[in-house]
């Protein structure tokens, strides 16, 4: 088959998927366990301090007008346990480009010394844009059936967050609004809908070295109307609180690997690629993920005893466990424990 015959084949199978997956208001990154506040508004906050967060992805590098999506989001831990987040998306792919913007407002609910819940709700819009600049024809009811060349759209999520100890679970429902990803209406509010979609994700800290070493697996299941399930897993390898590394597998696309770098003052870097397990002739099919994270503050006591994926020289560097829970006075679990 011709390269260009080719590519033009594996294009129009990729607009049919990113149809459906584009409705779903939730792209797809591989550095999400860096910061689930990404894929779940459960997890605003989590670091007890300002958080922000610039996630850059290019898939199917090789091949013209492939998806692109980056993605920035801010989130923060205020008093008495509520939380607060801002989450922006662009995704652009050929004549397809939708930019999505999400506030967040949690609340975390303590159950005892490094156990808690948290919830999330987030509510926003998508604006759906067409480029035309190539000619396509709306009126083709086999391409896009006369939809507008702007439009907006509601777009919510919902999530909540268990842990306990060196666990985390979480469950999101990541579109709250049944709407078309491109529609024939200037607004479209589209129908409550928040079941008929769901993730499911979950990770665990394996301490080692007196605690100056990680690892971390972790898992991700994906359950979208439309679409086949999918599910996705990995190992993270933490080097005391300076560097990671680790590889995983997410089903029908391929194998990932990524590594990243721990700076002074709050700075993180991350890479990520995936390599896909079936290959086209000519075609180069790899995806690169760039993440960059930056922390400011120092994180509100509430947070103190909990470190996240960023933020883990409580647990690493020194590793004490705690034999017994401490009093609200000497360590407050959560700042709406005591009066200020």
């Amino acid at each position: 088959m011709p390269l260009k015959t080719t590519k033009i084949l594996i294009l129009s199978l990729f607009y049919l998927f990113a149809s459906k997956l584009a409705a779903q208001d939730i792209p797809t990154f591989t550095q999400f366990f860096t910061n689930p506040y990404m894929y779940n508004p459960a997890y605003a906050g989590l670091e007890g301090r300002s958080t922000f967060v610039l996630t850059h992805r290019r898939q199917w590098i090789g091949i013209d007008d492939a998806p692109v999506t980056t993605n920035f989001l801010y989130h923060t831990a205020l008093k008495f346990g509520v939380n607060l987040g801002a989450n922006i998306t662009q995704d652009e792919a050929g004549i397809f480009k939708t930019t999505s913007g999400l506030l967040t407002f949690g609340y975390t609910v303590g159950l005892g010394w490094n156990h808690f819940i948290s919830f999330g709700i987030s509510g926003g819009s998508a604006f759906n844009n067409l480029d035309l600049s190539e000619g396509v024809n709306l009126n083709d009811p086999v391409v896009l059936a006369g939809v507008l060349k702007n439009s907006i759209s509601l777009a919510g999520n919902a999530g909540i967050a268990y842990h306990i100890s060196n666990f985390n679970i979480g469950f999101v429902l990541p579109k709250l609004f049944k709407t078309a990803t491109y529609s024939t209406t200037d607004f479209d509010k589209g129908e409550f809908d928040a079941l008929s979609n769901f993730n499911v994700t979950a990770d665990y800290m394996i301490y080692f070295a007196d605690g100056q070493n990680a690892l971390e697996p972790y898992f991700l299941y994906r359950s979208y109307q439309g679409i086949p399930t999918q599910f996705e897993g990995g190992t993270i390898f933490h080097y005391q609180d300076v560097f990671w590394l680790g590889g995983g597998y997410r089903q029908d696309f391929g194998y990932m690997g990524l590594l990243g770098l721990k700076l002074n003052n709050g700075l993180s870097i991350g890479y990520a690629f995936e390599y896909p397990a079936t290959s086209v002739s000519g075609i180069n099919l790899t995806s690169h993920e760039i993440q960059i994270s930056f922390l400011i503050g120092d994180p509100i006591p509430r947070k103190e005893n909990y470190s996240t994926f960023f933020d883990n020289t409580m647990r690493i560097k020194p590793f004490k466990p705690v034999k017994e829970e401490p009093d609200k006075e000497s360590r407050p679990r959560f700042k709406h424990e005591f009066d200020d």
